[in-house]
């Protein structure tokens, strides 16, 4: 048994094991070859009996986007510093502690847009000793 790819429109809408019976504006096409197989929404062409099948371009992430993730990913790292700072293991004027706020406030500057000329996100800091 193969795989298929139903073809409407010039583009895949469904990845089947097997055909079944569809509208005549569908095409099955036997996908069990092609490489890399082709997903749902992809474009599919047929040209002399040969189908084709594109991968759709994926969108960059923009700098906001990596911000949002590269911020998110450093909640945990703010909290383990501020429970230090509780203890007293560490201050908030100490340097890696300083380098991380920093670091996070120009991470906001980019999601928020007041940095708009910034196209890579900044240096991520060595992590915060006694944290």
């Amino acid at each position: 048994m193969g795989i298929y790819a139903l073809v409407a429109g010039g583009r895949v809408v469904e990845i089947a094991a097997g055909k079944f019976e569809v509208h005549p504006d569908f095409v099955w096409v036997d996908v069990s070859s092609v490489t890399p197989r082709p997903e749902v929404g992809w474009p599919a062409a047929e040209a002399g009996g040969t189908w084709t099948f594109t991968a759709p371009a994926v969108s960059p992430e923009t700098p906001a986007q990596k911000a949002r993730a590269a911020i998110a990913e450093t909640d945990v790292t703010m909290l383990r510093v501020a429970d230090a700072v509780a203890v007293g293991k560490t201050s908030w004027t100490a340097a890696d502690v300083v380098a991380w706020a920093t670091y996070r406030r120009a991470l906001r500057a980019i999601i928020e847009g007041t940095d708009p000329t910034s196209t890579a996100l900044p240096a991520r800091p060595a992590y915060p000793a006694n944290t």
